[in-house]
């Protein structure tokens, strides 16, 4: 991440954008600096422009839908990725996190991109495995690590947002 550096005006100078306002805010864990959009967006940007294949990230429909995804492609202004259980497709834009799960066409917003502990990182690589391939229900069902990791993630993504 970037850091940031006082200016004179009295704002910051993250990069290359100028950020125009900061307040303070009390937390339990003592002051914070609550920065305004700008800086944000260009946190958002840095982190979404980080990505590789291989990587997974979370993101989140209207309605609520939690979706883990695997970056399985990318340029300069998308990013490819398929749900690990489900297996459909999500294209997100780079620069805004904003994307469509493709069958759908459902709007979604990439809100995490913490990466995962490895033993977690590789149970959904197998999952992702497991899903793509299964011949059958049966083959399916889910392990009791499985199951450890998908309640692992639904807390670790959402105390991680970007």
């Amino acid at each position: 991440m970037d850091p940031l550096t006082r200016t004179s005006s009295g704002g910051f100078l993250g990069g290359s954008r100028a950020v125009l306002s900061c307040e303070l805010s009390t937390t339990k864990q003592g002051p914070v600096a609550v920065l305004d959009r700008k800086v944000m967006l260009v946190k958002r940007k840095t982190l979404l422009q980080r990505l590789v294949v291989g990587d997974i990230f979370h993101a989140t429909t209207r309605n609520g839908a939690s979706l883990i995804c695997l970056v399985t492609r990318l340029n300069k202004t998308q990013i490819e990725a398929r749900t690990v259980t489900t297996q459909k497709a999500v294209r997100v834009d780079r620069n805004t996190g904003l994307g469509k799960l493709e069958a759908e066409r459902v709007a979604c917003s990439e809100d995490s991109v913490a990466p995962l502990p490895i033993a977690v990182h590789n149970e959904m690589l197998g999952m992702d495995r497991k899903f793509r391939l299964a011949q059958s229900l049966k083959a399916l069902r889910l392990t009791s690590s499985e199951k450890k990791a998908l309640l692992f993630i639904d807390s670790f993504y959402s105390d991680r947002p970007i």
